[in-house]
């Protein structure tokens, strides 16, 4: 087997089991689609409980073997904070998660002192707790599409990253609480499909994915996969694929 192979199925064993996300939501898609044959888009799904799920959408620095790496230290750091909330000494707080997130990397790699090692990742964190009908989401320059009815309303995120030299170790993040309902559906995405470049230069961008989510919202969440990576595709044309291209679709 090659070295290659290898590192595929080491980092695709991170990806999460879609029966996760059956259990706490009517309908889903996930797209996970890295440029090479490893990259530094990652999502993890972690159950707390019988009722509760933190859902993270992870884009790290670069793509590749590069991003990959960075994909290792986000899941040893992720495996401590669900350790450290199972147990009572974090709360599931989607900006608390960052914050420790952003904490722990820039430790790790010793940005604060003097380590020329820029990396971290921008993201999205979603709690949600289907007996209680709570759901928070916080992101660092990801955002949260929300559906409700024939309305979509986007939650920006913070500017500030997690991780990288310029990021303060203190930075905190925005937590907003997000209003469900049932059939609300909730769209994140990392930037690979946003800035895609077809034959002539131009980005897929967030209009086209924001008329695709609308077109599409009635649609079962397999077709609207279907139908969202090919419109991806119609637009890259034979273009070779840039970045790494995360998203999940989620409906309560």
């Amino acid at each position: 087997m090659s070295v290659w192979r290898r590192c595929c199925l080491i980092q695709g064993a991170l990806i999460p089991d879609n029966n996760i996300l059956r259990r706490h939501f009517k309908d889903f898609f996930t797209i996970w689609h890295p440029k090479d044959v490893v990259g530094g888009d990652i999502y993890l799904i972690e159950e707390i409980n019988n009722d509760e799920l933190i859902v993270m959408v992870i884009d790290c620095t670069g793509h590749c073997v590069p991003g990959s790496f960075v994909t290792m230290l986000v899941k040893a750091v992720q495996t401590q904070i669900v350790a450290d909330i199972e147990s009572g000494k974090t709360e599931p707080s989607p900006a608390l998660i960052l914050s420790i997130f952003n904490k722990s990397i820039k430790t790790m790699l010793k940005q604060e002192k003097g380590s020329k090692s820029n990396a971290g990742f921008d993201g999205g964190i979603l709690y949600y707790n289907k007996k209680t009908n709570v759901c928070k989401y916080a992101g660092a320059k990801t955002p949260l599409h929300i559906v409700d009815g024939d309305e979509l309303s986007i939650i920006k995120s913070d500017r500030a990253n997690v991780g990288y030299i310029r990021t303060k170790i203190a930075q905190t993040y925005t937590e907003y609480d997000v209003e469900i309902k049932e059939g609300t559906k909730l769209y994140i995405t990392t930037d690979g499909i946003i800035d895609e470049l077809n034959n002539g230069d131009n980005p897929y961008g967030k209009t086209r994915f924001h008329s695709m989510i609308l077109e599409n919202k009635d649609k079962p969440f397999m077709e609207q996969k279907s139908l969202l990576l090919e419109d991806f595709n119609v637009h890259r044309g034979n273009m070779e694929q840039i970045d790494d291209m995360t998203i999940l679709g989620l409906e309560v």
